[in-house]
Protein backbone atom coordinates (compact mmCIF):
# COMPACT_ATOMS: atom_id res chain seq x y z
CA UNK A 1 0.00 0.00 0.00
CA UNK A 2 1.64 3.47 -1.11
CA UNK A 3 0.34 7.02 0.41
CA UNK A 4 2.30 9.21 -1.62
CA UNK A 5 2.00 12.84 -2.02
CA UNK A 6 1.93 14.17 -5.66
CA UNK A 7 1.61 17.41 -5.72
CA UNK A 8 1.49 19.91 -8.11
CA UNK A 9 -0.11 16.80 -10.22
CA UNK A 10 -3.97 15.79 -9.48
CA UNK A 11 -4.98 12.59 -9.91
CA UNK A 12 -8.27 11.76 -11.43
CA UNK A 13 -9.19 7.90 -11.49
CA UNK A 14 -12.85 8.20 -12.49
CA UNK A 15 -13.23 6.45 -15.49
CA UNK A 16 -14.27 7.40 -18.93
CA UNK A 17 -14.41 6.03 -22.42
CA UNK A 18 -11.37 7.03 -24.22
CA UNK A 19 -8.73 5.52 -26.80
CA UNK A 20 -5.30 6.05 -26.81
CA UNK A 21 -3.38 8.74 -28.90
CA UNK A 22 -0.04 7.95 -30.68
CA UNK A 23 1.77 10.13 -27.41
CA UNK A 24 -0.36 8.30 -24.59
CA UNK A 25 1.53 6.54 -21.69
CA UNK A 26 0.91 2.56 -21.57
CA UNK A 27 1.07 1.07 -18.39
CA UNK A 28 2.34 -2.66 -18.95
CA UNK A 29 2.97 -5.60 -16.68
CA UNK A 30 4.27 -8.94 -16.33
CA UNK A 31 3.37 -10.58 -12.61
CA UNK A 32 4.72 -8.00 -10.69
CA UNK A 33 7.30 -5.84 -13.17
CA UNK A 34 6.42 -3.08 -15.05
CA UNK A 35 8.45 -2.06 -18.67
CA UNK A 36 9.63 1.30 -18.02
CA UNK A 37 13.01 2.91 -19.22
CA UNK A 38 14.93 5.05 -16.22
CA UNK A 39 16.92 7.93 -17.42
CA UNK A 40 19.92 8.56 -15.27
CA UNK A 41 20.72 11.83 -16.08
CA UNK A 42 17.66 13.28 -15.07
CA UNK A 43 16.41 10.56 -12.79
CA UNK A 44 12.78 10.33 -14.42
CA UNK A 45 10.64 7.07 -15.02
CA UNK A 46 9.58 7.07 -18.72
CA UNK A 47 6.59 4.75 -19.62
CA UNK A 48 6.22 3.77 -23.29
CA UNK A 49 4.08 5.56 -26.06
CA UNK A 50 1.00 4.01 -27.53
CA UNK A 51 2.72 4.56 -31.20
CA UNK A 52 5.58 2.46 -29.85
CA UNK A 53 3.48 -0.55 -30.11
CA UNK A 54 2.97 -2.51 -33.53
CA UNK A 55 0.83 -5.06 -34.74
CA UNK A 56 -2.11 -6.27 -32.62
CA UNK A 57 -2.52 -4.14 -29.39
CA UNK A 58 -4.96 -3.21 -27.09
CA UNK A 59 -5.68 -0.77 -24.29
CA UNK A 60 -7.64 0.43 -21.52
CA UNK A 61 -8.17 3.98 -19.95
CA UNK A 62 -6.77 4.15 -16.01
CA UNK A 63 -6.99 7.06 -15.04
CA UNK A 64 -5.49 11.15 -15.89
CA UNK A 65 -2.67 13.13 -13.98
CA UNK A 66 -3.26 16.59 -14.67
CA UNK A 67 -5.14 15.83 -17.77
CA UNK A 68 -3.13 13.67 -19.38
CA UNK A 69 -4.50 9.85 -19.30
CA UNK A 70 -2.95 7.31 -18.87
CA UNK A 71 -4.17 3.74 -20.43
CA UNK A 72 -3.29 -0.17 -19.62
CA UNK A 73 -1.61 -2.24 -22.11
CA UNK A 74 -3.42 -5.64 -21.63
CA UNK A 75 -2.95 -7.05 -25.08
CA UNK A 76 0.06 -6.54 -27.23
CA UNK A 77 1.92 -9.05 -30.15
CA UNK A 78 5.50 -7.18 -29.32
CA UNK A 79 7.34 -5.12 -27.32
CA UNK A 80 9.33 -1.43 -27.93
CA UNK A 81 12.53 -1.87 -27.90
CA UNK A 82 14.98 0.73 -25.24
CA UNK A 83 12.92 -0.50 -22.53
CA UNK A 84 13.29 -3.07 -19.58
CA UNK A 85 11.20 -5.07 -17.16
CA UNK A 86 11.27 -3.69 -13.70
CA UNK A 87 10.19 -5.05 -10.23
CA UNK A 88 7.51 -2.77 -8.58
CA UNK A 89 9.95 -3.17 -5.58
CA UNK A 90 12.89 -1.63 -7.31
CA UNK A 91 11.18 0.53 -9.53
CA UNK A 92 10.20 2.40 -5.96
CA UNK A 93 13.80 2.30 -5.40
CA UNK A 94 15.02 4.06 -8.20
CA UNK A 95 16.78 7.51 -7.75
CA UNK A 96 13.79 10.16 -8.41
CA UNK A 97 12.90 13.66 -8.58
CA UNK A 98 8.97 13.60 -7.59
CA UNK A 99 6.25 10.45 -6.54
CA UNK A 100 4.14 10.78 -9.74
CA UNK A 101 5.65 7.69 -11.59
CA UNK A 102 6.02 5.23 -8.63
CA UNK A 103 2.54 6.25 -7.66
CA UNK A 104 0.86 5.65 -11.09
CA UNK A 105 2.97 3.02 -11.56
CA UNK A 106 1.67 1.14 -8.47
CA UNK A 107 -2.11 2.66 -8.90
CA UNK A 108 -1.96 1.06 -12.11
CA UNK A 109 -0.59 -2.27 -11.05
CA UNK A 110 -3.60 -3.09 -8.13
CA UNK A 111 -6.14 -2.23 -10.94
CA UNK A 112 -4.32 -4.43 -13.64
CA UNK A 113 -4.25 -7.52 -11.21
CA UNK A 114 -8.25 -6.55 -10.35
CA UNK A 115 -8.23 -7.40 -14.25
CA UNK A 116 -6.44 -10.26 -13.97
CA UNK A 117 -8.54 -11.60 -11.25
CA UNK A 118 -12.14 -10.82 -12.87
CA UNK A 119 -11.20 -12.84 -15.92
CA UNK A 120 -13.86 -15.00 -15.03
CA UNK A 121 -17.07 -14.81 -14.12
CA UNK A 122 -17.31 -16.13 -9.95
CA UNK A 123 -21.05 -17.37 -10.48
CA UNK A 124 -21.14 -18.80 -14.05
CA UNK A 125 -17.42 -19.37 -14.83
CA UNK A 126 -17.85 -17.50 -18.39
CA UNK A 127 -15.17 -15.13 -19.58
CA UNK A 128 -15.64 -11.51 -18.79
CA UNK A 129 -15.95 -8.34 -21.43
CA UNK A 130 -14.82 -4.97 -20.48
CA UNK A 131 -17.52 -2.60 -19.53
CA UNK A 132 -16.93 0.55 -21.52
CA UNK A 133 -19.66 2.42 -19.59
CA UNK A 134 -17.91 2.28 -16.27
CA UNK A 135 -14.86 0.59 -14.47
CA UNK A 136 -16.36 -3.39 -14.29
CA UNK A 137 -16.18 -6.56 -16.28
CA UNK A 138 -19.48 -8.11 -17.01
CA UNK A 139 -20.18 -11.64 -17.73
CA UNK A 140 -21.76 -11.99 -21.16
CA UNK A 141 -23.80 -14.75 -20.22
CA UNK A 142 -25.43 -14.38 -16.65
CA UNK A 143 -24.71 -10.11 -16.94
CA UNK A 144 -22.97 -10.39 -13.47
CA UNK A 145 -21.02 -7.21 -13.04
CA UNK A 146 -18.27 -7.12 -10.88
CA UNK A 147 -16.11 -3.80 -9.84
CA UNK A 148 -12.98 -3.13 -7.91
CA UNK A 149 -13.87 -2.85 -4.25
CA UNK A 150 -11.74 -2.01 -1.35
CA UNK A 151 -10.81 -4.88 0.81
CA UNK A 152 -12.81 -4.92 4.70
CA UNK A 153 -9.59 -5.36 6.22
CA UNK A 154 -7.93 -2.20 4.72
CA UNK A 155 -10.77 -0.87 6.54
CA UNK A 156 -10.60 -2.51 10.06
CA UNK A 157 -6.60 -2.12 10.03
CA UNK A 158 -7.01 1.67 9.28
CA UNK A 159 -9.58 2.26 11.93
CA UNK A 160 -7.93 -0.23 14.19
CA UNK A 161 -4.98 2.65 15.02
CA UNK A 162 -7.55 3.76 17.62
CA UNK A 163 -7.50 1.85 20.83
CA UNK A 164 -10.34 -0.21 22.07
CA UNK A 165 -12.98 1.37 19.85
CA UNK A 166 -11.10 0.68 16.45
CA UNK A 167 -12.10 -2.27 15.44
CA UNK A 168 -15.94 -1.15 15.94
CA UNK A 169 -15.53 1.62 13.76
CA UNK A 170 -13.99 0.33 11.00
CA UNK A 171 -16.01 -3.24 11.34
CA UNK A 172 -19.49 -1.27 10.83
CA UNK A 173 -18.89 -0.01 7.52
CA UNK A 174 -17.03 -2.97 6.36
CA UNK A 175 -19.84 -5.08 7.23
CA UNK A 176 -22.24 -3.55 5.28
CA UNK A 177 -20.33 -4.01 2.29
CA UNK A 178 -19.83 -7.73 2.93
CA UNK A 179 -23.75 -8.09 3.91
CA UNK A 180 -24.47 -5.84 0.32
CA UNK A 181 -21.63 -8.11 -1.58
CA UNK A 182 -21.71 -11.92 0.04
CA UNK A 183 -24.39 -11.89 2.92
CA UNK A 184 -23.47 -15.30 3.98
CA UNK A 185 -20.06 -13.88 5.28
CA UNK A 186 -21.77 -11.08 7.11
CA UNK A 187 -22.38 -13.35 10.32
CA UNK A 188 -18.99 -14.59 10.39
CA UNK A 189 -17.10 -11.36 9.80
CA UNK A 190 -19.15 -10.11 12.77
CA UNK A 191 -18.26 -13.14 14.98
CA UNK A 192 -14.46 -12.64 13.97
CA UNK A 193 -14.63 -9.06 14.52
CA UNK A 194 -15.56 -9.35 18.10
CA UNK A 195 -13.42 -12.06 18.63
CA UNK A 196 -10.33 -10.30 17.43
CA UNK A 197 -11.93 -7.05 19.83
CA UNK A 198 -11.96 -8.55 22.48
CA UNK A 199 -8.54 -10.33 22.67
CA UNK A 200 -6.86 -6.86 21.08
CA UNK A 201 -8.64 -4.58 23.36
CA UNK A 202 -8.56 -6.25 26.26
CA UNK A 203 -5.45 -8.22 26.15
CA UNK A 204 -3.07 -6.94 23.66
CA UNK A 205 -3.81 -3.07 23.36
CA UNK A 206 -3.77 -2.54 26.81
CA UNK A 207 -0.26 -4.15 27.57
CA UNK A 208 1.44 -2.53 24.40
CA UNK A 209 0.20 0.76 24.78
CA UNK A 210 0.63 0.37 28.41
CA UNK A 211 4.02 -0.27 28.60
CA UNK A 212 4.90 1.77 24.99
CA UNK A 213 3.13 4.94 26.86
CA UNK A 214 3.22 4.64 30.57
CA UNK A 215 -0.20 4.59 30.70
CA UNK A 216 -2.56 2.33 32.20
CA UNK A 217 -5.64 0.85 30.49
CA UNK A 218 -8.01 3.13 32.80
CA UNK A 219 -6.07 6.23 31.59
CA UNK A 220 -5.66 4.98 27.47
CA UNK A 221 -9.91 4.36 27.61
CA UNK A 222 -10.14 7.83 29.44
CA UNK A 223 -7.94 9.72 27.14
CA UNK A 224 -9.58 8.25 23.72
CA UNK A 225 -13.01 8.94 25.79
CA UNK A 226 -12.44 12.29 26.61
CA UNK A 227 -10.61 13.52 23.78
CA UNK A 228 -12.56 11.77 21.02
CA UNK A 229 -16.01 13.68 22.70
CA UNK A 230 -13.68 16.67 22.21
CA UNK A 231 -12.34 16.61 18.76
CA UNK A 232 -14.32 13.57 17.15
CA UNK A 233 -12.35 10.94 15.00
CA UNK A 234 -8.95 12.77 15.20
CA UNK A 235 -9.11 13.19 18.54
CA UNK A 236 -9.26 9.04 19.32
CA UNK A 237 -5.88 9.02 16.97
CA UNK A 238 -4.14 11.54 18.67
CA UNK A 239 -5.86 10.95 22.30
CA UNK A 240 -3.41 8.46 23.68
CA UNK A 241 -0.28 10.34 22.81
CA UNK A 242 -1.06 13.83 23.65
CA UNK A 243 -2.80 12.70 27.16
CA UNK A 244 0.96 10.82 27.77
CA UNK A 245 2.40 13.50 27.62
CA UNK A 246 -0.12 15.47 29.63
CA UNK A 247 0.38 12.84 31.98
CA UNK A 248 4.12 12.31 31.96
CA UNK A 249 4.64 16.14 32.81
CA UNK A 250 2.25 16.16 35.69
CA UNK A 251 3.67 13.15 37.25
CA UNK A 252 7.74 14.58 36.79
CA UNK A 253 6.67 18.10 37.91
CA UNK A 254 4.61 16.47 41.23
CA UNK A 255 7.88 14.29 41.91
CA UNK A 256 10.06 17.03 41.07
CA UNK A 257 8.24 18.47 44.44
CA UNK A 258 8.41 15.35 46.35
CA UNK A 259 11.88 15.06 45.92
CA UNK A 260 12.58 18.28 46.39
CA UNK A 261 11.00 18.07 50.17
CA UNK A 262 12.77 14.65 50.49
CA UNK A 263 9.44 12.92 50.34
CA UNK A 264 9.26 9.37 48.46
CA UNK A 265 7.72 9.11 44.93
CA UNK A 266 6.40 5.75 45.03
CA UNK A 267 2.90 5.96 44.54
CA UNK A 268 1.86 2.78 46.86
CA UNK A 269 3.44 4.63 49.92
CA UNK A 270 0.47 6.89 49.94
CA UNK A 271 -1.86 4.42 50.08
CA UNK A 272 -3.80 4.91 53.35
CA UNK A 273 -2.49 7.97 54.56
CA UNK A 274 -4.30 10.39 56.65
CA UNK A 275 -1.65 13.59 56.29
CA UNK A 276 1.96 14.36 56.51
CA UNK A 277 3.44 16.28 59.23
CA UNK A 278 5.88 19.09 59.65
CA UNK A 279 8.86 16.75 60.43
CA UNK A 280 7.54 14.68 57.23
CA UNK A 281 6.47 12.29 59.04
CA UNK A 282 3.31 9.54 57.50
CA UNK A 283 0.12 9.71 59.59
CA UNK A 284 -2.22 6.83 58.64
CA UNK A 285 -5.50 5.82 58.96
CA UNK A 286 -6.68 4.09 62.15
CA UNK A 287 -6.29 0.47 61.33
CA UNK A 288 -9.78 -0.37 62.21
CA UNK A 289 -10.92 2.59 59.85
CA UNK A 290 -8.34 1.05 56.94
CA UNK A 291 -9.87 -2.55 57.62
CA UNK A 292 -13.46 -1.39 57.21
CA UNK A 293 -13.01 0.35 53.91
CA UNK A 294 -10.79 -1.97 52.25
CA UNK A 295 -12.26 -5.22 53.79
CA UNK A 296 -15.29 -6.76 51.93
CA UNK A 297 -16.70 -7.62 54.84
CA UNK A 298 -16.36 -4.09 56.44
CA UNK A 299 -17.82 -2.75 53.15
CA UNK A 300 -20.93 -5.43 53.69
CA UNK A 301 -21.52 -4.05 57.41
CA UNK A 302 -21.75 -0.48 56.46
CA UNK A 303 -24.37 -1.28 53.72
CA UNK A 304 -26.38 -3.39 56.09
CA UNK A 305 -25.93 -0.44 58.54
CA UNK A 306 -27.22 2.01 56.08
CA UNK A 307 -30.25 -0.33 54.83
CA UNK A 308 -31.15 -0.44 58.27
CA UNK A 309 -31.44 2.97 59.49
CA UNK A 310 -33.01 3.75 56.16
CA UNK A 311 -35.92 1.14 56.70
CA UNK A 312 -36.17 2.02 60.80
CA UNK A 313 -36.67 5.64 59.04
CA UNK A 314 -39.32 4.73 56.59
CA UNK A 315 -40.88 3.13 59.89
CA UNK A 316 -40.85 6.25 61.93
Amino acid sequence: MMIQNIAPDILDNHYTEQSPNADSPMLVYQNDKILIRFNPETSRTEFPSWKEFSGKKSAIYLFSVSGKPYFLLYESSDLPTGYEWYTMKDMQQLPRTGNTEPFLAFTGWHLWKWYQNSKFCGACGAETVFDHTERAKVCPVCRNHIYPRINPAVIVGITNMIPYFGPFIGAIPSAFLILLVDPKYFLSFVIMILVLQQVDGNLIGPKILGQSTGLSGFWVIFAITLFGGMFGFVGMLIGVPVFAVIYTGISTYVNTNLQRKHLTTETRKYVHVDYIDDQNRFVHLPEEEVRNVVSKEGFRKQVDAKRKKEEEEYRN
